[in-house]
């Protein structure tokens, strides 16, 4: 899995405001050498950055940035990532219909792979809510049912089939 630098900051405890002006200065260098791939990833790992600061709007103005380019450089694996990031961030900032948009076309992409999915990285953000190996174990099956084409079902059908293993009706 593809370590963002905002982790490594995490790690290290260097504050948001020095990862972001770090970030902004490779994205800097990034773009004056014409280097499409480095301009990505800084724009990615600073939409991360910015999302752990909480500062939405800017987190998705680079996100949806560095997925142009990702798109533009042909980075299947960078454009699902970047999906799958932007949805989270979309969610965390109220934007329900974009949530719903990225997590499609993510899963979407899913499909496409089919079981090359596994050579992936899992989407950042959500590494996070899984860091346990029973996690990485349900995020696998999960992308596995995808890829397979199983629809998955969803909350309030989950809640009526298990009401309806209670017996409870209605």
């Amino acid at each position: 899995m593809e370590t963002h630098g905002t982790q490594t900051a995490a790690k290290d405890n260097i504050t948001a405001e020095t990862k972001i002006d770090d970030l902004q200065q490779e994205l800097s260098r990034a773009r004056s050498r014409g280097d499409r791939p480095a301009e990505a990833k800084a724009l990615a790992d600073l939409g991360t950055a910015y999302g752990w600061r909480s500062e939405y709007a800017e987190a998705i103005a680079c996100l949806e940035q560095s997925l142009a380019i990702a798109r533009e450089q042909g980075n299947k694996e960078a454009e699902w990532r970047l999906l799958w990031d932007l949805g989270v961030t979309y969610e965390k900032y109220g934007k329900l219909e974009e949530v719903l948009a990225a997590f499609t076309q993510a899963e979407d992409m899913t499909k496409e792979f089919g079981y090359a999915f596994e050579n992936i990285p899992e989407p950042s953000l959500l590494t996070l809510r899984y860091s346990s190996e029973f996690g990485r174990k349900m995020w696998i099956n999960r992308q596995k049912f995808i890829a397979s084409g199983m629809p998955l079902l969803t909350s309030e059908e989950i809640a009526q089939e298990l009401n309806e293993r209670r017996g409870i009706r209605g």
